[in-house]
């Protein structure tokens, strides 16, 4: 179970329960910053905090049959099965469909795409994608920030910082967070008298701030030219129960199905509870009604009017990422 709130300055954010215990208290976009880097002094002290422009109030939705609503809820089966497994007698395996929670906010010349997937195991996929245009400056016949993008013109090098809030409560609120990894181990064991083997064991240590943490800002470089596209620009965190459940839950499930023969004779099929569909299927083409996309309609919050809603635009271009952090006065 998954409770969704939203903010200003953030959008949604989700509170995780897994079986009737608590998980995680809050899930959401914290912070969001875009760092950039030029051949002079005024770009390479611009960054640009975007949280502060709000990602609530700036989520639009799509056009109709390209993607979602500002904020859409929506189950997807995905590409691979949960688990499958064949022996000489049976052949089990376990659909993997999953609920998926996202928002596109527009900030400026980018449009972020934020979603957070539940999955039936009780793992939780966090992804920002980005999509828009790059910002661009004078090309100083130099390749380091980074390339030419036109006669006189160079793109910025610049870094898009989505920083995400995952406050857990597992088991209680007096939760520890441990690093645990397999480092290279050199050991020996009695019957190979003396002989070392190079191996691998098991490292624990328990992480005491931020600064411990993964250092995800070291990796993942990608090019935004010519434009920013949300299947490149695409980082992604997984939550994965380590240890947690007493049993698989893909044995739990009525998505999972078992098959067994015996001599080229399908001997019993078990469907673990589970029913053919009722739905009924709608087989009539979409219609795609692009003359029907008029923008977003406002509501007026005071007096709060939902009946009479307004259609205003103009905020997107005007927010034209106009504020800036001066970096030498931190």
């Amino acid at each position: 179970m998954a409770h969704l709130v939203a903010t200003t300055p953030q959008g949604p954010r989700c509170r995780k329960e897994y079986k009737g215990q608590r998980i995680l208290y809050e899930l959401g976009l914290q912070k969001a910053l875009d760092n950039y880097a030029g051949s002079d002094p005024i770009h390479s002290r611009t960054a640009y905090p975007d949280t502060c422009y709000g990602f609530g109030p700036f989520a639009f939705g799509f056009l109709n049959v390209h993607g979602c609503p500002a904020i859409c809820l929506f189950e997807f089966d995905a590409n691979h099965l949960m688990d499958r497994h064949s022996t000489s007698e049976y052949v089990a395996a376990t659909k993997n469909v999953y609920f998926t929670v996202r928002s596109v906010s527009t900030i400026g010349n980018y449009d972020y795409m934020f979603s957070c997937s539940f999955f039936m195991d009780g793992s939780i996929t966090v992804e920002a994608r980005a999509s828009g245009y790059i910002r661009a400056a004078f090309f100083a016949k130099n390749h380091h920030y980074p390339f030419q993008i036109h006669d006189q013109l160079s793109g910025l090098l610049h870094d898009h910082m989505p920083n995400y809030k995952a406050d857990f409560d597992i088991l209680g609120t007096e939760n520890t967070v441990q690093s645990m990894g397999k480092v290279p181990h050199n050991t020996t064991y009695p019957p190979l008298r003396g002989k070392v083997l190079n191996t691998i064991k098991w490292n624990r240590s328990y992480i005491e701030n931020e600064d411990e943490g993964a250092k995800w800002a070291e990796h993942d470089i990608m090019g935004d030219l010519p434009t920013t596209v949300f299947t490149t620009a695409h980082p992604r965190i997984q939550f994965v129960p380590t240890n947690y459940l007493d049993i698989g839950a893909s044995v739990e499930m009525a998505n999972m199905v078992r098959t067994k023969y015996q001599g080229g004779v399908t001997m019993d099929v078990i469907n673990f509870g589970a029913y053919d569909g009722t739905c009924d299927l709608d087989y009539e083409p979409a219609v795609v009604g692009l003359w029907e996309h008029k923008g977003d309609a406002v509501v007026r919050k005071f007096p709060c009017s939902p009946d009479d809603p307004y259609y205003q635009t103009g905020s997107i271009s005007q927010v034209n990422r106009t504020t800036k952090i001066d970096r030498t006065e931190q």
